[in-house]
């Protein structure tokens, strides 16, 4: 027999479908609620308490909800008796009452109103987003004045926080996902459609990303940058002002970047920078032409990402030769291997065959090897024969 729980879920999901229809402009249809399991074949204890239950909260013991609906049979055994045949939610209100949602529904259908008085281009969004539009209840207003911000003003130059919004370019931020598809819909020309960051997709001005690099070569950071070691420049000078060096060596981890004037101390290095390449954002990196010229050196972790981040190097400059990334390396550490993290990614068509078959092996056992990990004198001698 079915429970009130039940029977409470049967509902809820009968009433979304009842919200886009109503959305649609169709009237409400009664719900039937059918099988609910009554027979008279039940133990007549158990089966009396249940009807008991049901009967307490149908409409004629609350005033609204549902009715119970019997239906009669003839028994050999005694006179005729009565089975529930279904319930039955006639009008909405019996339905909201039930399920609780009457100032549920009110809000819904007031957001709804202010939607289509507004922005009636947002209709087919509607139709298609109502859950967006409960998940979102009380903060359509604020919603709306952003949208018409940037219906009016598509390119603003403006940064996020100088948006001249009432409830704070905080909102902004934390609303970002639902905003933009809301204005995907709204404005003609959408400026960086493959970006996902709020401010980048749609043309607001932004701080610029940064490529951190340090002088491995002393004389030539006195000569270039009056001694500086360790600079942060920004994306689009870094690509195009070419540095008077020969060597490139990028490094997935900071702390390797902070390391390698002491790693490095005891040999020579002329022309030579180290680049943080910060794990995936190595793509930062990817328009710069003048380090097609250059011997460029990649040194990563000894697990999965790291091999997906030189096959991602690969791609951008297919040159690129990797250090401290052979098996040769990860067999004499292996007592500093830790547990990795899971990836699906089978094709790296970047690898070397060697360099595809220890990241088989670091996939299929899930390990491990972090560069700032390896022993100081086998990171030099590696290095020291990589760059001669």
């Amino acid at each position: 027999m079915m429970s009130q729980g039940t029977l409470f879920r049967h509902a809820e999901r009968a009433y979304a479908k009842y919200l886009q229809a109503w959305l649609r402009g169709e009237a409400y249809q009664p719900l039937i609620i059918n099988g609910l399991g009554d027979s008279l074949h039940i133990d007549s204890i158990e089966r009396t308490a249940w009807l008991a239950e049901l009967q307490a909260h149908s409409k004629a013991a609350t005033d609204y909800g549902y009715t119970v609906d019997l239906q009669t049979r003839n028994t050999r055994a005694a006179a005729a008796q009565s089975t529930v045949k279904h319930v039955l939610f006639e009008t909405l209100p019996d339905l909201l009452h039930f399920l609780g949602k009457n100032v549920a529904f009110k809000s819904f259908s007031a957001d709804v109103a202010l939607l289509r008085q507004s922005l009636p281009e947002l209709e087919n969004w509607i139709q298609v987003n109502w859950k967006q539009i409960i998940a979102h209840v009380g903060l359509w207003p604020q919603l709306l004045e952003v949208c018409f911000f940037f219906k009016n003003n598509p390119r603003p130059a403006l940064h996020l926080r100088e948006l001249p919004i009432s409830s704070g370019t905080k909102f902004v931020e934390t609303r970002s996902a639902v905003l933009i598809s809301l204005l995907d819909t709204l404005l003609p020309e959408i400026p960086n459609s493959t970006e996902r960051n709020f401010s980048r997709r749609y043309g607001l001005l932004t701080d610029e990303p940064r490529i951190r690099f340090r002088w491995l070569d002393p004389a030539l950071a006195k000569g270039v940058t009056s001694g500086y070691s360790d600079l942060s420049v920004l994306q689009s000078e870094f690509v195009r002002q070419p540095l008077p060096c020969h060597i490139v060596l990028v490094v997935e981890n900071k702390t390797n970047l902070l390391a390698m004037e002491k790693l490095l101390s005891k040999v020579q290095l002329p022309k030579a920078i180290v680049l943080f390449g910060g794990g995936f954002g190595v793509a930062r990196l990817r328009d710069t032409a003048w380090l097609h010229q250059r011997t460029l050196l990649y040194w990563g972790d000894l697990d999965v990402h790291g091999f997906q981040i030189l096959n991602q190097m690969r791609g951008y400059f297919p040159h690129t030769k990797s250090v401290l990334m052979d098996r040769d390396t990860f067999e004499a550490c292996k007592n500093f291997v830790i547990s990795g993290e899971a990836t699906t990614v089978t094709s790296l068509p970047g690898l070397t065959s060697e360099e595809y078959n220890l990241f088989l092996l670091l996939k299929e056992n899930n390990w491990r090897l972090e560069q700032e990990r390896l022993p100081s004198h086998i990171a030099l001698l590696a290095l020291t024969l990589a760059i001669k």
